[in-house]
């Protein structure tokens, strides 16, 4: 590789920042003399001497940079991944490891070297790079062709940011875009599989790997191709007999990768795999080093909107609040976790009718209210039932408040500033829930909206979507009798026509690649016939889940009681969300004072311990007893099965994570400095059992986020604890031979727990 390429192949900074070699752009792109002075420049230099292939052969080239504190890895390591690219010449020096690439003019993108050079940079952890990149200095082409450009070294990019050049396989871009995030262990499967179909069929292209988890007694991982794949090249190949020789192939065809153990093909094709038992361990122990943000899966979007809890103005949010502000609270973890961008959006209903009997029942009971201020409205939810009872029975008072909507709409100053007090108000109470749960969010309520509407609306009707129907304006969806209502008889506008507004300001402002919308499943039509009309304007595209930009509706069942009816209190109110979360909290109290006092440990906590613990184990309680069961189906609330110490509960397993901290407190040992200086072992078959499970939880997580299903996660913390449980019970931790490598696992899995906590919205407790 030539001094230039080196030089001129790699980013500098538009206000003249040096590279991340040290060097500065020069004035002369041929002529860097200004770097002449920097030692890294002249080491470098002497490591890259001039090269034939700087000008007029069009090659690939794939820098590696390790980090500080580990070398390069040398030409061997590089040369061994690379069998079939004969010409390919490899360079190495104190700072960067180059292979330069050289491919002839007329190159196609499905040959089998290219497909082996995105292998190579799927595998850069595997040979010790903590970062890699594609570069392709090639010309932007259109064409199925790799075009020779004159002086490649000069049009060198980072293969993420050149868009229109000659397209990889679509893992390397996820790849690129993970960062230092190598995947979940399905994805990393997976890139191996893609190269291995790609090799073994090459004429058929854009085959994705189905890789899954397997029964035990088979191994750990399957790929399920073989029988697809045979379908469809029946007939074709001579070469292979049936799919259990297609299953063969695959598993012939796959690169060497410390991922795997062994292979083994049963049946009609399924390739059986037994994940290396030393690369399991290390993978632990480098998440304890680099943290478990590392662990974190790769998803292909980049925004996403979140829209939950929602309640409205002027009401107190109630238990039928607490599933979507539970459940909307941790898809936005999940995928915040998970890198993506997520505008978390509470949608409260500020703005319809309802406040023009809100406002004219202020005004009639309190001329001066703005003198009273909040004294003047008092109990928030008596007062609404108080207007509305006035609205139901007085016609008098009925055309006083929808006078007073009009002139709220209106822009009239004394409404408005009425109306907004009256939010203020239930702002107020809304935080007050909020703040108990955990919850943070930004309101953009139906308000906020609402100067979009026209213009939106003007659109639809320039699409001939909008058709006028009985005095009303419509769109007619297909499958649905009852159109889409989006201007009423009156004039006035709605739940449909504010939803389209909102989805059309979080696609074309926002730019949200994904939005999703949390609420009961009473109001799927809604949603089913609202995305219906977005697909037909062209804002969503076809239903197809792999499309984006996307929407979707997570729909939960109802809070039932022990009658099996909808939760209300014994007078038939609805259940006030804050004298739930309360007593919660109040039992969670008196059930770890009767066990600290049993266990004789009650006068090692202090008031404030006792406090913050009751408030952690409740209201984590509560969460968990929701977000463990799908959410489409309704649940029994009971605070005696959700603080029962045995079983699936948040109790059982905050107990749990505390029992393991208190292991390692007890070893007298310093965990942070074990992990620099241990090592893994997984040499009983309980310990791979335990460490198995713990590098699936990137999986987990991504399949949960796909399916905006929590109870997924759920499910892996509770069999966490009990795979920990067996761990525990048969493999001594303190004072073993084998202390270090479990008192590793014991972190690790007390790590994860605290992960999966976070992304539940709880609160870890460390001792009981």
């Amino acid at each position: 590789m030539s001094w230039c390429q080196l030089v001129h192949s790699h980013p500098f900074g538009s206000d003249g920042r040096p590279n991340e070699f040290g060097i500065r752009r020069s004035k002369s792109l041929r002529n860097p003399s200004s770097n002449d002075s920097n030692p890294r420049v002249k080491a470098l230099r002497s490591n890259h001497p001039p090269s034939p292939t700087c000008c007029g052969a069009a090659h690939l080239r794939v820098p590696f940079f390790p980090g500080p504190q580990s070398p390069p890895p040398s030409p061997s390591a590089l040369a061994f991944a690379l069998p079939s690219l004969s010409g390919a010449a490899i360079v190495s020096s104190k700072t960067t490891s180059s292979a330069e690439l050289p491919f002839p003019r007329g190159t196609r993108r499905s040959s089998p070297a290219l497909a082996e050079l995105c292998w190579l940079l799927e595998r850069r952890r595997e040979i010790g790079e903590q970062r890699s990149e594609l570069w392709i200095p090639f010309t932007r082409s259109r064409g199925s062709v790799i075009r020779e450009k004159r002086e490649p070294h000069l049009d060198c990019l980072p293969f993420q940011n050149f868009h229109n050049c000659i397209p990889m396989c679509a893992t390397t871009c996820s790849f690129a875009k993970g960062g230092d995030r190598a995947g979940s262990v399905k994805q990393q499967l997976s890139r191996l599989f893609k190269a291995s179909l790609s090799a073994t069929v090459p004429d058929e292209p854009n085959i994705e790997p189905l890789v899954e988890v397997c029964t035990a007694k088979f191994g750990d991982y399957q790929c399920n191709n073989a029988m697809g794949l045979w379908s469809r090249i029946k007939g074709k190949s001579t070469e292979f007999k049936n799919p259990n020789s297609v299953g063969q192939a695959i598993a012939r065809n796959l690169p060497p990768s410390d991922i795997i153990e062994s292979t083994s093909v049963a049946g009609p094709g399924f390739v059986n795999i037994v994940l290396s038992d030393k690369w399991v361990a290390q993978s632990i122990q480098q998440m304890l080093l680099s943290g478990i943000g590392t662990w974190a899966p790769i998803l292909s979007v980049p925004k996403a909107v979140v829209d939950f809890s929602s309640p409205n103005i002027a009401k107190e949010m109630h238990v039928g609040h607490l599933r979507s502000t539970i459940i909307g609270d941790t898809l936005a973890r999940m995928l915040e976790f998970s890198n993506v961008e997520v505008l978390r959006r509470n949608h409260v209903g500020d703005w319809g009718t309802q406040f023009g009997m809100l406002i004219e029942h202020l005004f009639d009971k309190f001329p001066n209210w703005e003198e009273a201020g909040e004294q003047a409205i008092g109990d928030l939810q008596e007062f609404y039932k108080a207007s509305k009872r006035r609205f139901d029975d007085d016609s008098t008072f009925m055309e006083k408040a929808q006078k007073a909507v009009v002139r709220l709409q209106g822009g009239e100053a004394r409404y408005r500033d009425a109306w907004k007090k009256i939010c203020e108000i239930s702002r107020k109470e809304f935080d007050l829930v909020y703040q108990c749960l955990g919850v943070h969010l930004e309101e953009k309520g139906e308000s906020f909206y609402n100067p979009y509407i026209p213009g939106v609306l003007e659109e639809l009707s320039n699409k001939g979507l909008i058709e006028e129907s009985d005095g009303a304006r419509v769109i007619f969806i297909e499958g649905h009798q009852i159109p889409l209502i989006v201007v009423k008889r009156d004039g006035g506008y709605n739940y449909a026509s504010t939803d389209l507004a909102a989805l059309w300001y979080r696609l074309n402002i926002e730019k949200a690649n994904w939005i999703i919308y949390v609420t009961d499943v009473g109001q799927s039509q809604h949603f089913d016939m609202f995305f219906s009309a977005a697909r037909r304007a062209g804002w969503l595209p076809d239903s197809n889940g792999n499309l984006y930009p996307k929407a979707s509706h997570v729909g939960f069942g109802l809070v039932l009681g022990s009658d099996g009816k909808r939760f209300r209190t014994r007078s038939s109110e609805v259940v006030r969300l804050v004298e739930l979360l309360d007593e919660a909290k109040s039992r969670s109290k008196t059930e770890l004072q009767k066990r600290l006092k049993e266990n004789g440990k009650i006068a090692e906590w202090t008031d404030e311990e006792l406090e913050k613990t009751a408030e952690a184990i409740g209201y984590g309680a509560v969460k968990y007893a929701d977000l463990k069961n799908n959410r489409l189906t309704n649940y029994t609330f009971s605070f005696d099965q959700m603080l029962n110490d045995k079983g699936n509960t948040a109790v059982y397993l905050l107990y749990a994570h505390a029992r393991i901290c208190s292991i390692i407190r007890k070893s007298g040992r310093d965990v942070e400095e074990l992990k620099k200086t241990g090592n893994i072992v997984l040499g009983e078959p309980d310990e791979r059992i335990l460490g198995l499970h713990l590098i699936k939880f990137a999986e987990v997580v991504e399949e949960a986020c796909t399916n905006l299903l929590p109870n997924i996660l759920c499910e892996y913390l509770y069999n966490l604890s009990e795979k920990f449980t067996g761990f525990y019970s048969r493999c001594p931790v303190v004072g073993s031979a084998e202390e270090t490598s479990r008192l590793l696992l014991c972190e690790a899995t007390a790590v994860v727990m605290r992960k999966c906590f976070y992304l539940l919205g709880i609160t870890p407790v460390y001792k009981i």
